[in-house]
């Protein structure tokens, strides 16, 4: 069977991203969550289809030219906030046993990538990759799979 890569993603810059199973690439790789070259270093379409057909995962790049902001969400309580202040998008759940979504927003104002504490998440700007749907999550073996197929 074909990888789907979501439309909502095809044409952002893509990248190929460690096996979730075993890194050849990195020595000290776990997860497979690891750019295989660099985050500035894409791939075409038909590159990533190949690559999640040999057991690789891929990953979506944010630049300050695509205008893409991918809040990574993980806790109930940054769901909650972001579901009260921002419209529904494009969601992705990740593949781990705690809570985990990808969501993908347009927004030229974010600029610099951010982490928090609480509520626990973060937000991905300017090649900082996020593994993205159909890849392998490397601790659980579950899939990074869309919630939300909204534009």
């Amino acid at each position: 069977m074909e990888p789907k890569i979501p439309p909502q993603i095809r044409d952002y810059p893509l990248i190929r991203v460690c096996r979730p199973d075993e890194c050849r690439s990195h020595n000290n790789c776990t997860g497979g969550k690891r750019p295989v070259t660099s985050a500035d270093d894409f791939d075409s379409v038909d590159r990533i289809k190949s690559w999640l057909n040999r057991g690789g995962n891929y990953g979506v790049v944010p630049q300050s030219s695509n205008d893409l902001v991918i809040y990574d969400v993980d806790s109930e309580e940054m769901s909650r906030i972001l579901n009260q202040e921002l419209p529904s998008t494009f969601r992705v759940r990740s593949g781990g046993n705690d809570y985990g979504e990808h969501w993908y927003y347009q927004c030229a104002e974010a600029d610099s990538q951010r982490n928090w504490d609480t509520p626990e998440g973060g937000v991905n700007v300017k090649n900082w990759q996020v593994v993205a749907p159909g890849s392998i999550h490397g601790e659980t073996g579950n899939e990074y799979e869309v919630i939300d197929d909204s534009e």
